[in-house]
């Protein structure tokens, strides 16, 4: 038996974009994928799926006729877990359809998982009848959503297929009971994970760029206790710029910023193509933030959202831009001038329909109030943001 202490165990609680959604028809599946690293060449060895809960695709004339049905290990699976549960003849079946899995059927299927020398991918092609899509071009496009927390919405399949040791290397020889378990989290961070000159961090952000607008736009179904919801490592009083990559990617922002308050630019560029680079640092700056918790890393609201969240301007990105004074445009791209909050109040917001107190209400321009912020999510520089807000109000009032 190899030494325990040369492996370590990637676990990712992830579901599918139908089981997020809360979707009647597509496969619903929701449960962990788990990756075996061996520490001292830097590839994992093996790889399997736990699943919670789970429908599958019934085997129907149409994929009788793809490429999985044509390989064994496929064949094999689907007429010893799947085929027997339905009851038809696969000729029969015209169109695509589900049926749940009982918890017999999981029990079974999780075991095969466990003991199959084959990949995640093709243990979810045996319950979906396709391989996980996911191309570099549009890494949105695959099922498989990572719902921990820190990294919610983001694709982990991609960037992990850099990393797999060849056929050669592949083993079970470990005991898995004893192996050390670590999140996404404590993965990207902890551990410098690299293979033939790739580093596993940097592909895992090339396959989940910030900027992407389409990452944002899965709609959160899930209660607390299923995201595994914890605040207790929250750094919202640290100072961001102590993370070392944060501080170099914002003395790139200002150095840009300088070269078109200064004219300086090599190439020169519009004012709008401007503005756009200035809201794309922002949301990078913010998505790091949550990412490493100096920003809650769901939302700022009293009661657990269900709707999707915005990250809004505490001060205006337009007011502070428009001015073209250069703390004002470093304020625009500032991450703690940010509340996370539903679409419909940040609209209200941005309309000047409402402002924020410091005890967390929502304050309506007849004084009505209604408590909305959870404080104890925010950190202190949000709060700072909230103050200059109030005082203009009052000022104007």
């Amino acid at each position: 038996m190899n030494n325990q202490s040369n492996y370590l165990k990637l676990k990712i609680p992830f579901a599918t974009k139908s089981f997020i959604k809360e979707l009647n028809k597509g496969l619903k599946i929701k449960g962990n994928a788990y990756y075996i690293f061996d520490l001292f060449k830097n590839v994992y060895v093996d790889e399997y799926l736990e699943i919670e809960s789970a429908n599958f695709r019934l085997t129907d004339y149409n994929m009788l006729k793809t490429k999985y049905y044509s390989k064994d290990i496929f064949k094999d699976f689907r007429k010893r877990y799947l085929d027997t549960l339905s009851n038809k003849e696969p000729e029969n079946i015209l169109e695509i359809s589900y049926l749940d899995l009982n918890e017999q059927s999981l029990m079974e299927i999780n075991n095969q998982f466990c003991k199959m020398n084959t990949t995640i991918r093709n243990m979810f092609a045996c319950l979906s009848g396709s391989n996980p899509t996911g191309a570099k071009s549009k890494p949105e496009n695959t099922p498989l959503i990572c719902t921990e927390p820190n990294y919610f919405k983001y694709n982990f399949l991609n960037p992990l297929k850099f990393f797999v040791a060849k056929k050669h290397d592949k083993t079970k020889n470990y005991n898995n009971i004893n192996i050390k378990v670590v999140d996404l989290e404590d993965f990207l961070n902890k551990y410098s994970i690299h293979h033939k000159n790739k580093f596993f961090k940097d592909e895992f952000w090339k396959y989940n760029d910030c900027n992407r607008e389409n990452i944002e736009n899965i709609h959160i179904n899930f209660e607390k206790n299923d995201l595994n919801y914890s605040l207790s490592n929250l750094k919202l009083n640290e100072d961001c710029f102590k993370d070392k990559l944060f501080k170099e990617k914002n003395d790139n922002f200002e150095l840009f910023i300088d070269g078109y308050l200064n004219k300086t630019l090599s190439k020169e560029i519009e004012w709008k193509e401007f503005k756009l680079k200035l809201r794309s640092f922002y949301k990078w700056n913010v998505s790091h933030c949550i990412n490493n918790r100096y920003l809650s890393p769901m939302s700022t609201l009293k009661e657990f959202p269900k709707t999707i969240i915005d990250n809004a301007h505490i001060i205006s990105f337009a007011s502070l831009v428009e001015t073209k004074s250069k703390d004002n445009i470093l304020k625009a791209i500032d991450p703690y001038n940010c509340l996370r909050i539903d679409k419909n109040t940040h609209a209200l917001f941005d309309d000047q329909s409402i402002y924020f107190d410091l005890e967390g209400n929502i304050v309506w321009l007849n004084g009505d109030k209604k408590l909305y912020l959870n404080m104890n999510l925010l950190a202190q520089k949000q709060k700072k943001y909230l103050e200059q807000i109030r005082i203009k109000k009052i000022k104007i009032n």
